[in-house]
């Protein structure tokens, strides 16, 4: 079996699982595929030079369209970039396929040119691993490429592809064209299918935590998009009061939620515990961002935990939490709303009284330091428009949103990568993320993470040519990593810097400007742009205090 008359039909193949989107990093080795792809119609085909560029822009557009996305990469370590965005798509359940160009299996451990050990090369973090070379006959190819229909498309697989020389071994006629019906798309945000529901130990394990905690707290993750209105849905049939972190979807909406959103602020959360007015948690989605979360390891360890996971993994050490699976909690929410004893009326009214004083607190707390970080943060969020689309970095943007951003019902669409929490890849996810239809689409980064990413905006302008879209990125320069400040004495995690980002948007024609004054940070019409924002660090020192402190 020739390369091209393979590769045809490998495309063919995966185009019937549903990956109509391909991010293509063109190389030598991969030729075959390049040169098929870039002779498709019915398929999108993004081009990338930097290969962990090109996967995290993956993670994004595979979120976004609710289904896979394919990364083809050449040999060698163009290869090994891949592994950050893999390990943050395994853990948010995200459905990228790795085709990794080889050269033939006879170069492997001999230090060929270009020739690394490919297979198991992401470890743990693919599903299925498939090694094929098409210089082994057609049916022993086929036979193997079928194999990647078992793969369930909740994690990411790899599919390491073996050309021998030529490269290129057969004419391309100009007619020879991959063109599929777009009848076949993937609707966008759509939702698994296959759904299940509880088995009977799962449901033992809801009915122990329902004896344990009768007024548990509910704190939601992040969640796909396919399981944010299934969710908001759920929480107003429990009732109980909920934490609705950023990445959730949740936080400023819908309205039916209103009267249970609680503020993640910690003084408040450890005394409702300490009053016993809270004896459980209930986690829903992905791996919360709450500093509380950490802490049922350790002070809190006594604290019964029920994770209704999306993916399923517990978040804590091994044995910890009872873990169920999101997907088939919502396939029949009855399952879990039987055992769940509904908070009395009296019991939220009063922790929602303690909140809104809080509130209050914080709120005339931030207005004595208007251009501390914090403060950035709350304006940024207030001048963003209803239906746009919302990244948040790691680190302290995340954190400091869930803290201060306005609480009124916005319908946005809200991403974060809370897979493996790192700062690597979100200026490429970002833009992944983009679509058609948004009244704006906003990122609010760190200036580390913003370092780190720098090649990030290489598909820019693909995105607005197939978009019509402008973006706009915020970048909190407060001078490297404030977040290790209050954790460690020695300044040398800080990574201090003095850089700013004028060349960054110059290098990539990107308007900027650097924002003094909170009203100068609004949305504009000239195109994608770069506003760098110094907040005060004095500032923001002086309300970590306070609030530390309890006000």
């Amino acid at each position: 079996m020739g390369n091209i008359e393979g590769s045809l039909w490998l495309l063919q193949a995966l185009a019937k699982m549903g990956v109509r989107e391909f991010c293509l990093c063109p190389g030598s080795r991969n030729a075959p595929l390049v040169e098929l792809l870039s002779r498709s119609q019915g398929l999108k085909v993004w081009t990338f030079f930097e290969e962990r560029s090109a996967g995290f822009f993956a993670l994004g557009r595979a979120q976004v369209r609710g289904g896979p996305v394919a990364v083809v990469t050449t040999s060698g370590t163009a290869a090994a970039e891949l592994l950050p965005a893999c390990i943050e798509a395994h853990y948010l359940g995200v459905p990228l396929l790795w085709v990794t160009a080889d050269r033939p299996k006879s170069y492997r451990l001999q230090g060929a040119p270009q020739s690394i050990e490919q297979v198991g090369l992401f470890s743990a973090y693919v599903q299925s691993c498939l090694d094929i070379s098409f210089a082994d006959g057609e049916e022993v190819c086929k036979n193997e490429i079928r194999k990647l229909s078992l793969w369930d498309q909740k994690g990411p697989a790899q599919l390491n592809l073996c050309f021998d020389e030529p490269l290129v071994n057969a004419p391309i006629p100009e007619s020879q064209v991959l063109d599929f019906s777009p009848d076949q798309e993937a609707a966008f945000g759509g939702r698994p299918r296959g759904l299940k529901s509880l088995d009977l130990p799962s449901v033992n394990f809801v009915e122990q935590f329902a004896r344990q905690s009768r007024q548990p707290l509910v704190i939601v993750g992040g969640l796909p998009l396919w399981a944010r209105s299934p969710v908001a849905e759920l929480l107003s049939a429990l009732g109980a009061p909920c934490i609705t972190e950023a990445p959730s979807g949740l936080r400023q909406g819908p309205q039916s939620l209103a009267g249970l959103r609680w503020l993640s602020d910690d003084f408040v959360l450890r005394e409702a515990i300490r009053s016993q007015e809270v004896d459980g948690i209930l986690r829903l989605g992905g791996v919360p961002s709450l500093r509380l979360w950490r802490d049922l390891e350790y002070e809190l360890r006594d604290l019964p935990v029920l994770s209704l996971a999306w993916p399923p993994f517990s978040g804590l050490s091994e044995g910890r939490a009872k873990t169920l699976d999101l997907e088939s909690i919502l396939a029949e929410p009855s399952q879990i709303l039987k055992f769940l004893t509904p908070w009395s009326i009296s019991a939220i009214e009063r922790l929602r009284e303690r909140d809104q004083r809080r509130r209050q607190q914080m709120d005339s707390m931030l207005a004595t330091e208007p251009l501390s970080e914090w403060a950035w943060v709350r304006h940024f969020s207030g001048v963003i428009g209803d239906h746009s689309q919302v990244f948040l970095g790691n680190s302290l943007p995340i954190r400091e949103w869930d803290l201060w951003a306005v609480q009124e019902e916005k319908n946005w669409r809200i991403h974060a990568n809370r897979g493996a929490n790192g700062i690597d890849g979100l200026v490429s996810t970002f833009l992944g993320l983009v679509r058609g239809g948004e009244e704006q689409n906003w990122a609010l980064l760190g200036d580390l993470s913003a370092l780190y990413d720098l090649a990030g905006l290489w598909p820019l302008a693909q995105v607005e040519k197939e978009w019509g879209v402008p973006v706009q990125l915020v970048v909190v320069n407060n001078g490297g990593g404030q977040i290790f400040r209050s954790l460690y004495q020695n300044p040398i995690y800080q990574n201090s810097h003095q850089l700013d980002f004028s060349h960054w948007a110059k290098m990539w024609g990107l308007g900027y400007r650097r924002v003094q004054k909170p009203e100068d940070l609004k949305p504009l019409d000239s195109g994608s742009m770069i506003f760098e924002v110094c907040p005060d660090n004095q500032a923001t020192q002086r309300l970590e205090q306070a609030l530390k402190r309890g006000l």
